[in-house]
């Protein structure tokens, strides 16, 4: 959206206009149709939420402290600056992503070229993009931001409080 800021970690960030450009590319030559706004006007909707205003939130109802939090349901994939939504709807409503999703010809396009980018469509909010780090499609955007020789399990245990459970809900 015009002038709204989307945030996500630099490599996700790549991975996404990567994505949006060919996701264009198809609408421009006919691949796909571009039936619903959400994928006419394909962009990010959503992206880092901070973890503390919603602990806080959070917080004034129970105390458990942030791990208790962070490994909540409340505690939403978004606070890991690894998912993108690229739609902003009801997250219950599933006849919403029956219709606008998985019945479209343009989202099995879209997570197809999603997966080649190294991202996983959450299967239960169809519109948010999760970038597997795990995943050697994702590698060619990771290395540009951490060198070759890194070691990943230095990155990967930066978010040892989020990244089993945003995986696991992704799949």
């Amino acid at each position: 959206d015009a002038g709204k800021q989307i945030l996500v970690m630099n490599f996700v960030a790549e991975a996404f206009r990567d994505l949006q450009k060919r996701f264009n590319q198809a609408i421009n030559s006919g691949q796909v149709s571009g039936k619903y706004p959400v994928y006419s006007s394909f962009s990010a909707k959503k992206g880092f939420s901070s973890p503390m205003e919603k602990y806080r939130a959070y917080a004034r109802n129970l105390m458990n402290g942030f791990s208790g939090y962070a490994g909540s349901n409340m505690c939403s994939p978004l606070v890991s600056g690894l998912a993108v939504e690229i739609f902003e709807g009801d997250y219950s409503d599933d006849s919403l992503k029956m219709k606008m999703f998985y019945q479209q010809k343009d989202f099995t396009f879209l997570r197809n070229i999603a997966y080649q980018r190294g991202f996983i469509i959450d299967k239960h909010i169809p519109w948010r993009l999760v970038a597997d780090i795990n995943s050697v499609n994702m590698r060619p955007f990771l290395r540009k931001y951490f060198r070759y020789n890194m070691n990943y399990d230095l990155f990967f245990n930066s978010f040892s409080l989020f990244k089993k459970d945003v995986l696991a809900r992704a799949s």
